[in-house]
């Protein structure tokens, strides 16, 4: 494998990715690995270490080009830390920049997220019609999908992280009842329509980051959509479900990118 870190243009900023890429030439399915980060804006947070280094490169498949977008805002790129909109505009042209390199097989992508880089995959998938299938770990799932969950259960017993996240999302409600544009900026519920790539939602209910029913609702929805739409939750998994049940998510993983063209590739998760 031939891995290189690059930079590339978006939104006018220069923004860092790394590429694994398999040293014989010919066309190869793409890979995109999507790391988590801020669920929204940080106008003055740059630099911001992200939890996707170059090292776990190494494990990349030949079977495949890999790139790992770092977004704006992250690692050596410029700008600042953006929300769901920016960092997948970061996204979109991370793969024009790969595409670019002529090694890619058509209508061959397959994006892998976790955590803020589930919903970037969700969003990504909405705005693509060449992604195969899309794999999403503890996804964040839009603040509109948490809103409406918690709107839907005003009842539930709220341990303290849940707690603390109905605060952010009601200030949210508050952010976009004065400014509707930021909704669509934030939203994934109203794209479902536009999903047409097979989406595996992996989800643990010990998560401390993400509330797991808002997946659930998510995934229910995707359904009542008619979409290709598989939910596995874990009992007490943790956020990114890098703990007891990471060999079994990988299976998971490993399953689902096969039932959907790619064979002896591993599943781990970005």
């Amino acid at each position: 494998m031939n891995i290189y870190k690059i930079f590339y243009i978006s939104e006018g900023m220069k923004v860092e990715a790394y590429v694994a890429e398999p040293k014989k030439s010919g066309l190869y399915p793409l890979r995109v690995n999507l790391h988590g980060g801020w669920a929204y804006e940080h106008p003055s947070l740059t630099h911001e270490v992200s939890p996707l280094q170059a090292e776990q490169m190494k494990n990349a498949s030949e079977l495949l080009v890999t790139i790992a977008p770092q977004y704006r805002g992250y690692m050596e790129s410029e700008g600042t830390v953006q929300g769901l909109e920016g960092s997948t505009a970061d996204t979109q042209n991370a793969i024009r920049a790969v595409l670019s390199m002529g090694q890619i097989q058509p209508d061959s992508i397959y994006l892998h997220g976790a955590s803020m880089g589930g919903g970037i995959a969700l969003r990504t998938a909405s705005e693509r019609k060449d992604i195969k299938a899309v794999v999403a770990v503890s996804p964040f799932v839009g603040w509109d999908t948490i809103i409406e969950w918690m709107d839907n259960n005003p009842n539930e017993v709220w341990p303290p992280f849940v707690q603390s996240e109905r605060t952010l999302a009601e200030q949210y409600k508050d952010v976009f009842s004065k400014n509707p544009g930021k909704v669509k900026e934030n939203s994934l519920l109203d794209r479902i329509a536009d999903i047409s790539a097979p989406v595996l939602l992996l989800q643990g209910t010990g998560d401390k980051s993400v509330v797991w029913q808002t997946v659930q609702h998510f995934a229910d929805r995707m359904k009542e959509s008619n979409k290709t739409v598989k939910l596995v939750l874990y009992p007490d998994g943790g956020h990114g479900l890098k703990d007891q049940y990471q060999k079994e998510a990988g299976r998971e993983i490993a399953n689902w990118i096969k039932q959907y063209g790619l064979s002896q590739v591993s599943g781990s998760t970005p």
